[in-house]
């Protein structure tokens, strides 16, 4: 009878555990507020006259055409990096689509960590069509992207305005809210 409740309380603490993980990722590693300013702060940047520029890359598209940030230069873009097997990335897909349909305006570059072992094309590409995305992905085969951005974990998002000034970035997991204040930070200059 001790040996059943033993594997009880295991059974319980583990459930609690797989309910509680999303809350506690998103309490104790994203920054406060979700996401921060590129660089020292906006009113820094402002004050010295120094502009952070979104360093350029080059990706492909789903036909293997390369394709550069700099191509979408005079348009506000949020940079997404993820991959199939990261639960977070799949999590927030959805706020990122919805936030794309709504905001015609803004570029969404949605860049798969492709590395042809662990995440290929025909998975990122198989999980965007079956989930209904609209997005268009991109694949960092030669991880170009992600060491010009020092991407250590997945999701990363930058916020880049029109002028291609990283304003903000937001390591971790974004909910709605969150996007949203990106969203603003970036697209109050061309309104």
């Amino acid at each position: 009878m001790k040996q059943k409740i033993k594997w009880i309380a295991l059974a319980a603490l583990l459930v609690s555990i797989v309910v509680a993980a999303p809350i506690l990722y998103k309490v104790f590693l994203l920054p406060a507020g979700g996401i921060g300013a590129i660089s020292a702060g906006e009113e820094t940047r402002a004050e010295t006259g120094q502009r952070l520029l979104a360093p350029d890359f080059t990706v492909l598209d789903e036909e293997g055409k390369p394709v550069r940030l700099s191509d979408f230069r005079g348009r506000p873009v949020v940079l997404n990096f993820w991959a199939t097997w990261c639960y977070y990335c799949l999590m927030e897909m959805p706020d990122f689509e919805a936030a794309r349909r709504e905001n015609p305006d803004v570029v969404f570059l949605m860049v798969n960590a492709t590395d042809g072992v662990r995440e290929t094309r025909e998975s990122a590409l198989n999980y965007v069509r079956e989930a209904g995305y609209g997005f268009d992905i991109l694949f960092d085969t030669e991880s170009s992207a992600l060491r010009a951005y020092e991407v250590a974990g997945f999701p990363t998002t930058f916020f880049i305005d029109e002028e291609g000034v990283l304003v903000a970035r937001g390591s971790g997991m974004l909910d709605r809210e969150t996007l949203d204040e990106g969203l603003g930070r970036i697209k109050n200059k061309t309104e």
